[in-house]
């Protein structure tokens, strides 16, 4: 069995307050109709009347650095993927091509 390592207090902060935002989201009646999920703990999906949104914390990319840097995530990995801007091309993709 392979152990969980604990998140950087930078990183902790970040997932807990898109927590709070999930479950406000989830528990206020204008939204009740929403679909709330959470792909990634840095990431939260809104679903309403057939539109998506994406929320991702702009510092994202920064607690990604701070977790290279602290040697928790692999650097090359977080290298290519920013280089890569794999983001991009999700987001500028017409809603039927995805």
């Amino acid at each position: 069995m392979s152990e969980i390592r604990a998140l950087s207090p930078r990183a902790r902060a970040t997932v807990d307050r898109l927590g709070a935002l999930a479950e406000w989201l989830s528990r206020h009646p204008a939204q009740s109709s929403d679909t709330v999920t959470r792909p990634h703990p840095l990431l939260l999906l809104v679903r309403r009347a057939g539109f998506s949104v994406l929320i991702a914390p702009a510092s994202a990319l920064d607690i990604l650095g701070f977790e290279v840097k602290d040697n928790h995530v692999d650097g090359e990995l977080v290298r290519i993927f920013t280089e890569a801007k794999i983001w991009e091309s999700v987001v500028s993709a017409p809603v039927s091509a995805r």
